[in-house]
């Protein structure tokens, strides 16, 4: 792993370099923890690979005096193997199974080699921590378990105490890094299997020294969820909203965070949009299950019928409904579709379709798909906004 970090590889490829060819990652796997694309992942790989080639790069294991230089770069890829065979909690995907396993030894062998080095210390503590749990993550019947809802009887004792003496001892060296930060942020997780309560403020202010050190999506997405516990879901909100759209457009934790912080803000219809694509974007189906389980339920176009009001009683609900005053949300949600149905209506016209001409009372308007040009879906009232036609 350390060859893989020669200084005349470019640095951003050091890590992901080390993934493939020393762990057996591949560029999607790769892509997916460095949130990228993996079309964008595997044409940085060959790019490298080239140049080592063209170059004549010799691969030759470093002396103890360049360990420390290319340091942040192994310990990276041992966290990202760590990361990815601790997202496979049902050992499903038979390459990833061992590769949490894998990365604690690495670390334990790392620590060896650099008894010193306290962000090794830290990086072993931060696995330790998030090994200590692996058996409160699921329930007895296969049900994903979130962090607060865990059963601290269920967490390791020793791995957590082994965790706490390697942050005690990375501490004394006076050398605070990313890693002991993130393990800090765990250890304070685990303060609740003897309090029996998560400090949420000290783990706030953690991610702000986090932020200060390593910043990034995870540290974000990480700090509001913290401050959404600590104070309240609208600052939480703000701080996600600080975040570039095409950065977390596929990073599941942002949408899982961001679809609970409007569900407690009473933003009902915005927050089912984020739930379901935090599900798309899930592969675990526990975390699936769970997240639906979540989603709000959404209310009905309009009211149902009262039992034995009859059609009569149904359209005058409908008629109440359709007058209600409209949000801004809804006016520009129906001109739009309206917009769109007026689209296809020219189309189907230019191509002499059954649309063509339909009007009530021609021989086109009893076509069954004509119901759904009239109103733009089906079984919803027709749009205060829309054309007179529409």
């Amino acid at each position: 792993m350390f060859v893989c970090a020669h200084p005349a590889i470019d640095p951003n490829v050091h890590t992901p370099l080390m993934l493939q060819t020393v762990l057996g990652l591949d560029a999607a796997r790769i892509a997916a923890a460095f949130l990228v694309q993996p079309s964008a992942m595997s044409q940085r790989l060959t790019r490298a690979k080239a140049k080592i080639r063209d170059a004549r790069v010799a691969f030759e294991l470093p002396c103890a005096a360049e360990l420390p230089q290319r340091l942040d770069a192994v310990l990276g890829a041992i966290y990202a193997a760590y990361g990815t065979g601790w997202e496979d909690v049902e050992g499903a995907d038979r390459r990833r199974d061992s590769l949490a396993a894998e990365a604690i030894a690495l670390g334990r062998l790392l620590l060896q080699m650099m008894p010193h080095e306290p962000e090794v210390k830290g990086l072993l503590a931060l696995m330790l921590h998030c090994a200590a749990r692996c058996a409160a993550r699921r329930s007895a019947n296969g049900k994903y378990v979130p962090l607060t809802e865990q059963d601290t009887t269920l967490w390791s004792r020793p791995l957590i105490e082994e965790a706490e003496q390697l942050l005690r001892a990375a501490e004394r060296a006076g050398r605070i890094g990313r890693y002991q930060l993130e393990a800090a942020i765990q250890s304070a997780h685990a303060g609740r299997a003897r309090t029996g309560r998560t400090d949420w403020e000290s783990i706030a202010l953690l991610y702000e020294g986090l932020m200060s050190h390593a910043p990034g999506i995870g540290a974000l997405v990480g700090r509001a969820a913290a401050v959404a516990e600590a104070r309240d879901a609208v600052t939480a909100w703000s701080l996600l909203q600080m975040i570039p759209a095409e950065a977390v457009a596929s990073y599941q934790p942002y949408w899982a965070l961001a679809a609970h912080l409007l569900k407690r803000m009473g933003q009902t219809t915005q927050s089912a949009d984020a739930y379901r694509r935090a599900i798309g974007l899930s592969e675990d189906p526990a975390l699936r299950a769970f997240l639906t389980a979540q989603m709000p339920a959404m209310p009905p176009p309009y009211p149902p019928p009262q039992a034995g009001e009859g059609r009569e009683g149904a359209r005058k609900q409908r008629a109440r409904w359709q007058d209600r005053p409209l949000r801004p949300a809804d006016r520009l949600a129906r001109t739009e579709i309206a917009r769109v149905c007026s689209a296809v209506r020219r189309r189907s016209r230019a191509a002499g379709s059954p649309y063509r001409a339909a009007r009530p009372g021609s021989p086109a308007s009893g076509h069954p798909l004509m119901r759904h040009a009239r109103c733009g879906m089906p079984a919803v009232p027709p749009y205060r906004d829309a054309p007179a036609r529409g």
